[in-house]
């Protein structure tokens, strides 16, 4: 099964990022004990990531910010760009508790 937009099954891809953090680990000359003693994550983990691309959403972020791809990871997630003019002035959009969730409610019995 290929991910939408890509031609890469999951597990191509994570073999992928797995093969490109190794390559990142060694264009730094980091060892895996020295991205271990960086960033404090074993250095099995590093292992098993660069191998299969598998680790902890923690672990993978702690190496990142240990290889200097913290402000990478960020933007993953980031802002999508206004489309238009009216997506700008449009108001935010809150989500959490209605304007009236304080007020109780009176109940008739």
């Amino acid at each position: 099964m290929a991910i939408i937009g890509t031609p890469f099954t999951p597990g191509t891809l994570l073999l992928r990022l797995g093969s490109r953090a190794r390559r990142r680990r060694l264009g730094l000359a980091l060892t895996r004990r020295a991205l271990s003693e960086r960033s404090g994550v074993p250095e099995a983990t590093i292992k098993r990531f660069e191998n299969t691309g598998e680790a902890g959403s923690r672990a993978l972020t702690m190496m990142l910010a240990a290889m200097g791809l913290a402000d990478d990871l960020e933007r993953l997630f980031g802002e999508p760009p206004p489309n238009s003019v009216d997506d700008v002035l449009r108001p935010e959009r809150r989500r959490g508790l209605r304007a009236d969730a304080g007020v109780r409610r009176r109940t008739t019995r």
